[in-house]
């Protein structure tokens, strides 16, 4: 269709210099992902390479005609197959490629940002390259928290804080500068989704979580804290620790009233809401931590995969973290319109080579 995806080698070292290419792709993929380690893969004809361009660490960015973002990836391991006249190189995304550096652990009553800026100075530190972007505050994480690596802190970060970290790649007259930002990832952009911009997709409803109970570190299982929230009426606390108190009996509060009245209507049976128990063995505060996991499971329970016309103006403009409009005035037979407001991007994978884009968009729960 006339779109051209190429790679352009970068080295091994920063800023990520242009020092091969940029050279035309016969296949590819990667993806743009909240809260994911994202990877890729080029294939490209071998003789217009040099060799020591495919050493495992090797960066490679990829660019294209059709979309604007690009993307930066890492050899994950050399293969080169006897008599190969094509290669097919896999490549990890910034975070496992570059914060796979010693973390360490931060305090208790630091913000979930504070970790995130400090773990990610720590690797600059390190010449990885990487820099902290656009960082909110978030909870407050009232636990010592760490991790082997930057890159396992992060995760932990994320799990505890309910938000998002996101690769970001910007280029520069010297190469490119790297950014990884952390949030909730929400940006409100004047966007609406049609059937002129979509081709095919399936929207998908699932399970509500009605209730979480977390179980705070104890000797048994007997002697753990139990902080419970969703959308009942029983006590939310129980047990003793940082969890609370046997006299402490506040009510339950929903996380989203109109997903409470849902549940309420369809008890029992296949429909019926599920019940999620989680072991925690950190020393947190279980019932703010109960609040995020419920909000975190209560996210893609509520689901749009869309596959996009790439070629479209509207849909090269998508980035992930965009909240967006969906309106289809007949979705299928028997359904009706789709009209959806507050739809977050979650995932985008470009498919250039046929002018179409893959995305993942999750209606906000109170949307």
């Amino acid at each position: 269709m006339g779109h051209v995806v190429t790679a352009t080698y970068r080295g091994l070292v920063p800023p990520w210099p242009v020092l091969g290419g940029p050279i035309q792709l016969t296949a590819q993929r990667r993806s743009f992902e909240l809260g994911e380690r994202s990877d890729g893969q080029i294939s490209f004809n071998a003789a217009e390479i040099d060799r020591s361009w495919v050493r495992a660490g090797s960066a490679w960015s990829i660019e294209s005609t059709l979309y604007d973002e690009v993307w930066l990836g890492f050899v994950d391991d050399e293969d080169w197959p006897m008599d190969s006249g094509e290669l097919d190189i896999p490549l990890v995304g910034i975070i496992e490629g570059l914060l796979q550096v010693e973390a360490g652990t931060f305090e208790s009553f630091t913000n979930a940002g504070s970790v995130i800026r400090a773990g990610l100075v720590l690797a600059a530190g390190r010449s990885t390259g990487v820099f902290p972007g656009t960082i909110e505050d978030g909870p407050l994480l009232d636990s010592t928290i760490g991790g082997d690596t930057v890159a396992d802190l992060i995760e932990a970060v994320e799990d505890l804080s309910n938000l998002y970290s996101r690769e970001r790649v910007e280029e520069t007259r010297e190469g490119l500068n790297l950014f990884l930002d952390f949030g909730l990832m929400e940006f409100a952009k004047p966007v609406v989704l049609t059937r002129n911009e979509i081709i095919d997709g399936i929207y998908k409803l699932g399970r509500v979580p009605v209730s979480v109970s977390v179980f705070g570190p104890g000797a048994g299982f007997a002697g753990r804290p139990v902080a419970s929230v969703g959308s009942d009426t029983r006590p939310s606390l129980s047990g003793s620790g940082r969890g609370g108190s046997k006299d402490d009996r506040r009510g339950i509060q929903p996380i989203a009233p109109d997903i409470n009245s849902d549940i309420r209507r369809r008890w029992i049976g296949p429909a019926a809401g599920w019940h999620r128990p989680i072991i925690e063995e950190q020393d947190v505060a279980i019932d703010g931590l109960a609040q995020r996991r419920l909000a975190q499971l209560h996210r893609g329970t509520e689901e749009l995969a869309v596959t996009l016309d790439m070629t479209k103006p509207v849909v090269q403009s998508l980035h992930v973290g965009d909240m967006i409009r969906v309106r289809v005035a007949d979705w299928a037979e028997g359904y009706g319109p789709l009209s959806l407001d507050n739809v977050h991007v979650h995932a985008i994978d470009p498919h250039e080579e046929d002018g179409t884009m893959d995305a993942i968009l999750w209606p906000h729960p109170h949307g």
